[in-house]
């Protein structure tokens, strides 16, 4: 419950997470961020995908379409696992800034 409340303060105030193109999938969001906290490696960079353990993820248009399973009709993850989705992605790859905003 209090991982929902971060994640709705994080929407309220930050207006980049204002507009999303999916709802969020809790379910998913648990894995990702399970994956992202176990140091799963980021292998096979695509235009806009990567691979996470070998599931495609979604890397493009952040904040409001990142994050979804690629190969499976999922919601995005919470805004919190986006964040730091992108910043895992930027530390272990050279895909810095180059997908969608800073």
């Amino acid at each position: 419950m209090l991982w929902r409340i971060a994640n709705l303060i994080v929407r309220i105030v930050n207006p980049f997470f204002w507009i999303q193109v999916k709802p969020v999938d809790w379910e998913w969001d648990r894995y990702l961020y399970g994956m992202i906290k176990s140091g799963m490696p980021v292998t096979q960079r695509e235009k806009y995908t990567v691979r996470i353990d070998g599931i495609k993820v979604w890397a493009s248009n952040y904040p409001y379409g990142y994050g979804n399973h690629y190969d499976y009709d999922s919601g995005i993850p919470s805004p919190i696992t986006r964040i730091l989705l992108k910043k895992y992605i930027a530390a272990n790859t050279s895909w810095k800034n180059e997908q969608g905003r800073g």
